[in-house]
């Protein structure tokens, strides 16, 4: 016998599809549709340069949105500041794998439908990087027979060999010696599950990838070792660099220094741990919230910057008023919700002396505006900023550990300007490259390929010609 059990569902408001959409496809005389999908701010951050590339070049271009992240601060300043708007969203909600079945559903029923209404089309889906919509964004599609366009493909953590971040944790080496010895590629192997759910989300949208963007050629060569097809993979760079060239051309206007005027001081630590790693374990948590109240004791300018997860480890391990009260007694610590607009974080991230994070876009963005990285994890999945030298781990083994690090980086000067010196990593016009390398290959091959193509039997003169029909 069975016990038949409700399953609880949030409450969800219906998929919002702007009038006339399907119909526009229908009628539009371009051959391929591209659909720029983003769900959270790091996605619409990396994902509208793309967005606004296809626009300029005159492509038929649709923006979807899940709902993901959906308050002001987190979504709408964002559409406001880039000046676009979805022309349909999923309004998912609720727990992670429920967001994630519904992705699945409503993404999967927009790109059924769109395949139904305009079979002729040739649809192109972009999902971005490690985000829950590149996996379950990425199965959507792929459950349609309509491969996506991964952009920022190939994140793969790696973590330095564990004997060495011992002997930094038991003071055997300093930290000079910690960041020469990250630079040597052999002390580095894959294998990490972290960040959760990151590194699961970035394999899975391997799997259901047509075309994989790489940013760098690290990542390529974790996509090669993995057996994906070289035709299908180019290093292209990170659309981060072409979402800095547009927030750095308008951030001398930003009023953010009128806000925050303790932040002028050009020795600001800027600090952010939402990571679920450094969230979900007390221990972890409390290293680096320890390392906060010494850093501002000992007379450092930090400025916190703390997102949804941030909020709720507070609040789970009994934090969040001691680190209110630290604020209000130390005008040096500036601890903030997220800002609502990207040119104000770029106006006081350009001017930081050391960035602390766990998170994996802003390793990038400091390498970019070359200020001195300190990742505040175990390993990293943009291991080519810490083997290129403008990066380093601080293991939240022991507050001890981590201050150490970034107070070397602090007072240590000749190591503040090497990490300062490495060269952008990541490139410039990316979104212009993601898309030459996208329209080349849908122009000349079909994305979603069966066998017979991919090994090029289907080109012999005895097979027989016409279109594949997707039942």
């Amino acid at each position: 016998m069975f016990e038949d059990l409700r399953i609880e569902t949030p409450e969800t408001p219906p998929l919002q599809v702007r009038p006339g959409l399907f119909k526009d496809i229908q009628a539009s005389s371009e051959r391929l549709v591209h659909l720029v999908m983003v769900a959270t701010k790091p996605d619409f951050i990396k994902q509208f340069p793309v967005y606004l590339e296809l626009q300029r070049q005159g492509k038929f271009v649709l923006l979807g949105h899940t709902g993901q992240h959906y308050d002001w601060n987190l979504s709408g300043a964002l559409h406001e500041e880039f000046n676009v708007r979805p022309d349909f969203t999923l309004n998912i909600r609720g727990s992670l794998y429920q967001k994630i079945s519904q992705i699945v559903e409503r993404l999967g029923f927009i790109i059924s439908s769109i395949r139904h209404k305009a079979p002729t089309k040739v649809l192109l889906p972009y999902v971005h990087g490690d985000t829950t919509t590149a996996a379950a964004g990425g199965i959507a599609c792929y459950n349609s027979f309509v491969p996506v366009i991964h952009v920022e493909a190939g994140l793969r953590t790696m973590t330095p060999d564990v004997k060495l971040v011992k002997q930094l944790v038991r003071e055997k080496i300093s930290v000079n010696e910690f960041h020469t010895i990250l630079q040597k590629r052999e002390v580095w192997e894959k294998g990490s599950s972290e960040p959760y759910p990151e590194q699961f989300d970035t394999r899975t949208a391997a799997a259901v990838s047509g075309i994989h963007c790489a940013p760098v050629e690290l990542n390529q060569q974790n996509l090669f070792d993995e057996g994906y097809p070289a035709d299908r993979i180019s290093v292209v760079g990170n659309t981060v660099s072409d979402s800095l060239s547009f927030a750095l051309e308008k951030a001398e206007s930003s009023k953010i220094y009128e806000q925050y005027p303790v932040l002028e001081d050009s020795s600001i630590i800027r600090f952010c741990v939402h990571r679920r790693g450094n969230i979900v374990s007390k221990h972890r948590f409390k290293v680096l919230f320890d390392t906060v109240v010494r850093l501002v004791k000992q007379g450092y300018n930090v400025l916190w910057i703390a997102l949804g997860g941030t909020f709720a480890a507070l609040r789970a391990f009994g934090l969040e008023r001691k680190i209110r009260r630290l604020a209000e007694k130390y005008p040096s610590l500036v601890f903030s919700e997220v800002w609502p607009y990207y040119t104000d974080v770029i106006r006081v991230m350009k001017d930081c002396a050391v960035i602390a994070t766990d998170s994996g876009s802003i390793q990038e963005e400091a390498n970019i505006l070359h200020v001195p990285c300190a990742t505040l994890r175990f390993n990293s999945d943009r291991p080519e900023t810490l083997i290129a030298g403008a990066n380093i781990l601080a293991p939240p083994v022991t507050s001890n550990v981590v201050f150490r690090v970034i107070q070397e980086i602090m007072e240590n000067k000749e190591l503040n300007q090497r990490m300062r010196a490495t060269p952008n990593l990541y490139g410039e016009s990316v979104s212009a490259k993601i898309i030459d390398f996208t329209t080349r290959v849908a122009n000349t091959q079909n994305i979603f390929r069966w066998e017979q193509e991919r090994i090029g039997f289907s080109d012999n003169d005895d097979w027989e010609p016409g279109e594949t029909t997707y039942l």
